[in-house]
C-alpha cells in the first residue's frame, strides 16, 4: 500500500522529465532537472520517508520489517522505473538515455532502501503511530494541506527571466557569443535553440550523457553524432549544419517556427524556444 501511495504521489506531480521534454510551464519539472542533487532529492527523498513508514510501521503491527521494507521497494521499482522501460516506445527521442537513466534510478532506489534498513535504529522518531487512529487522521490532514500548497505554489507558471537565467547558466557565455556572431540571418533564433536544449538537457545530464554507450545526440546542441560531442564541438557542428541551409531558408521566407521545428518537431521543444527567443 505504502508503495501503491509513492507512486500515486509521483504520477500526481506528474514529472514527466526526462520522459519527455520539460512544458515552459511546467514550474515543477524545470526545478527538479536543474541540478543531480534536486533530482536525487525528489526521486529518492519521498522514498526513503516510504521505506522509513513500511520499516516502523511494520515492527509496531509485529510484522517483518524487513519483509515490508523489501515488498515496497520490489513494488515501487516495478510500477515506476521497470514498468516505464517496457511500455518505452521504440522510436522515442533520446530512448537509449532513458533507459539508462531509468535503470540508474531503480538502483538509487534499492540503495535507498538499504540505507533506510541500516539506519533503522535511529530513524524511529521519523514514523508514525500506526495504531492511533485519530493521529494519523489529523497528521494526513495537515501533510495533504501542506503538499497541496506546495505544489499549487510550484505548478505556477515560471516567469520568463527565471527561464532565461537558467537557461544562460547551462550554457558557456562564448557558446553564445559564437552563435550570434554566426554568418546567417537566424541568429536569435539559433540562440533561442541552444537556450531551449540547455534547459531540457542540463550540464549534469550531459555530462551523464557522455558515459552513457549508445547515445545518438550529445553536446549542448544535441546534434546526432557517431561520437561523443563536447558542448563547444556540437555547437560547431550545428552552426555548420545550419549555414549549408541557411540561404535557402532565407529564400523560402522560414519563419522561427518553421526553424525550430525543423531542429525538433517536439510540442514541449518548440514552445521552450518561443519562450527563450531573444526579443532584439
Amino acid at each position: 500500500m505504502i508503495a501503491l501511495a509513492l507512486r500515486w504521489l509521483y504520477r500526481y506531480l506528474s514529472v514527466e522529465w526526462p520522459e519527455r521534454y520539460a512544458d515552459p510551464e511546467d514550474l515543477v519539472s524545470i526545478v527538479v532537472s536543474r541540478s543531480w542533487w534536486t533530482y536525487i532529492l525528489f526521486r529518492l527523498g519521498p522514498v526513503a520517508m516510504a521505506g522509513i513508514l513500511a520499516v516502523h510501521g511494520a515492527q509496531q503491527l509485529e510484522w517483518p520489517s524487513a519483509v515490508a521494507l523489501l515488498a515496497m521497494c520490489l513494488t515501487h521499482v516495478l510500477t515506476s522505473s521497470v514498468a516505464a522501460m517496457v511500455t518505452m516506445s521504440k522510436n522515442e527521442w533520446a530512448r537509449t538515455t532513458r533507459m539508462y537513466f531509468h535503470g540508474i534510478t531503480a538502483v538509487g532506489v534499492v540503495l535507498s532502501c538499504a540505507l533506510v534498513w541500516a539506519t533503522r535504529r535511529w530513524t524511529g522518531w521519523l514514523a508514525p503511530d500506526v495504531r492511533g487512529l485519530s493521529t494519523n487522521i489529523w497528521a494526513t490532514v495537515l501533510a495533504l494541506a501542506l503538499a497541496k500548497g506546495a505544489y499549487d505554489l510550484l505548478k505556477r507558471a515560471p516567469e520568463a527571466e527565471y527561464l532565461h537565467d537558467r537557461a544562460a547558466r547551462s550554457v558557456d557565455p562564448e557558446l553564445l557569443v559564437k552563435i550570434r556572431s554566426a554568418d546567417c540571418s537566424h541568429t536569435g533564433v539559433l540562440e533561442a535553440i541552444a537556450l531551449a536544449e540547455a534547459v531540457e538537457r542540463p550540464r549534469w545530464f550531459r555530462r551523464l550523457e557522455r558515459c552513457v554507450p549508445g547515445v545518438e545526440s550529445t553536446g549542448v546542441m544535441q546534434v546526432k553524432h557517431k561520437g561523443v560531442l563536447t558542448d563547444e564541438e556540437s555547437v560547431e557542428l550545428f552552426l555548420a549544419k545550419h549555414n549549408e541551409v541557411c540561404e535557402q531558408l532565407a529564400n523560402e521566407g522560414a519563419t522561427a517556427e518553421t526553424i525550430f521545428r525543423r531542429h525538433n518537431s517536439d510540442e514541449n521543444f518548440v514552445a521552450m524556444c518561443r519562450h527563450l527567443e531573444p526579443q532584439w
